[in-house]
């Protein structure tokens, strides 16, 4: 059975099963009233468990930039549920009552209030459950995950956990201090597993440094430094305009134009690399197609080697399409995203 706690209840557990969470946390949202939009709203107080991610760069889905201009924007937020998130909120509640029923001897508590450290008041935390089981607290977090991503979950005997989820209940033990994290997932939509995370001092004082430098950042509205994302790069090119022909001088930019030309240079030799890698094993192959004659199969030790012809698609001849239906062609072709290229070139001699 599933009980969601409530100020009478969080006062029993305090008195009976040693519950310490209200030492190391605040609550300051009731999360049963509040809206999407207000749920997204007390977010931007703080930095949350899946933010930790984003600042370290661990994240497939924010950047530490990205995070920022959410977090010191004034505008009421607006954010999509994908259905991906849909889909897992919708989840929880199913898998946190099956891993109460693989676990008669735990007690399941939701917690439904947002958290803010006492010592880090930056940090918060808005929890999937809590769990007291054999004497001791632990927090629950709950995931529904792809097929595609099954690997970084490991398997029975080779345990795993994605980095930064690892990360997310890292950040969730130093808002509580809880000792232990159990994560409950369904990989799949039919794959059930649960993983254990234990606390780490070490890991979690490196959050907290790097949360607290961000958090200054937003602070002071000091914006973080491009980087190499799609996010770094689609910000930087909505600021251009293109209307100055002015030869802008950067010579007080030297060095950050020598370290370009450096990574432009060794990115160039690693597509070279990359090439010469390409052709030896196509080399290799069509060698190993030629001793395979007719053949659909062979084997060479413990290798198993097919060769199959698949068939091909079909393409729609654009060129000829729009000179015989030019109609047609206008009313489902789509107009391509500029480009904004930045070319260096080396000129030794005064422009």
């Amino acid at each position: 059975m599933v009980v969601t706690i409530d100020n009478e209840i969080m006062k029993q557990l305090v008195a009976e099963k040693g519950f310490t969470l209200p030492n190391h946390c605040d609550s300051f949202a009731d999360t049963r009233t509040l809206s999407r939009e207000e749920w997204l709203k007390y977010r931007r107080s703080g930095i949350g468990g899946s933010d930790a991610s984003a600042i370290l760069g661990l994240s497939h889905f924010k950047t530490e930039l990205s995070l920022w201009e959410d977090k010191v924007s004034t505008e009421d937020p607006v954010e999509e549920q994908s259905e991906v998130a849909y889909w897992g909120s919708t989840i929880e509640p199913v898998l946190r009552e099956e891993f109460s029923k693989r676990h008669s001897d735990a007690e399941v508590y939701i917690l439904p209030f947002m958290l803010r450290s006492k010592s880090n008041p930056f940090m918060i935390a808005d929890l999937d459950g809590l769990v007291y089981m054999n004497g001791e607290w632990c927090g629950l977090e709950i995931k529904t995950s792809s097929e595609y991503i099954k690997d970084s979950w490991g398997s029975e005997g080779d345990e795993k956990i994605p980095l930064a989820y690892q990360v997310q209940v890292q950040h969730y033990m130093a808002v509580t201090g809880l000792k232990k994290f159990i994560f409950v997932a369904l990989i799949g939509g039919n794959h059930y597993v649960e993983r254990v995370v234990e606390a780490n001092a070490e890991v979690q004082s490196r959050i907290i440094f790097a949360e607290d430098t961000f958090w200054s950042k937003v602070e002071n509205h000091i914006r973080p430094e491009l980087d190499g994302t799609d996010y770094s790069t689609t910000y930087i090119n909505s600021k251009f305009t293109g209307n100055d022909a002015a030869v802008l001088d950067l010579a007080e930019e030297a060095e950050l134009l020598s370290q370009y030309v450096e990574a432009k240079e060794a990115l160039d030799k690693a597509k070279e690399a990359v090439k010469d890698a390409e052709m030896n094993a196509k080399t290799y192959e069509n060698r190993l197609k030629e001793h395979m004659g007719s053949h659909t199969d062979a084997v060479c030790g413990d290798y198993k080697i097919s060769y199959r012809m698949r068939k091909g698609g079909s393409l729609i001849d654009s060129k000829s399409l729009k000179a015989d239906y030019p109609d047609i062609y206008d009313k489902y072709s789509k107009e391509k995203s500029p480009s904004y290229i930045l070319s260096v070139a080396f000129c030794p001699e005064t422009l």
